[in-house]
């Protein structure tokens, strides 16, 4: 498998896209090109355990975790901001495909609670619910999923 940076970095820079530029549409690439290639090859590359859920987050984590970005869509924002929004949503929405393609018993009760714990954090910025939803309904199919989880959901 390629490396798993260079996969998510080849995934991030279509949300750097501008069809005014003469580049792809984002839309166009993330729903065709980047679902059925790139998130197809990190889901291989985790289910062939070549690369670790965890450490697909941490390469991830720049792009999952800009809150002072989705501050700035809710209060005002430029157009850079509103690209690098653009660009967190597009992570997790990869993130959430990969969950999403894994059989109940991939990931453990610990990973779970993480990544529950995790999308319920994101449930406060409203451009990326769609996302966190998707990523908690691959997360509610694991085996790990208990009532805490549910409990968290809950809440958020």
């Amino acid at each position: 498998m390629a490396s798993a940076e260079n996969i998510v970095a080849l995934y991030m820079a279509a949300a750097d896209s501008d069809p005014k530029e003469g580049k792809a549409n984002i839309d166009e690439l993330s729903r065709r090109i980047i679902p059925h290639s790139l998130c197809r090859r990190l889901i291989e590359g985790i289910q062939n355990r070549e690369l670790k859920l965890l450490e697909f987050v941490r390469i991830l984590g720049e792009h999952l975790t800009n809150e002072e970005d989705s501050n700035h869509r809710r209060h005002g924002k430029t157009e850079k901001q509103d690209m690098q929004a653009d660009s967190i949503n597009l992570a997790l929405g990869c993130l959430s495909e990969v969950i999403s393609s894994f059989p109940p018993r991939t990931m453990n009760i610990q990973e779970v609670d993480v990544m529950t714990t995790f999308y319920c954090d994101r449930m406060e910025d409203q451009n990326s619910t769609k996302e966190n939803i998707a990523g908690l309904a691959a997360l509610q199919a694991m085996s790990g999923f208990s009532e805490a989880e549910v409990t968290k959901v809950c809440n958020a």
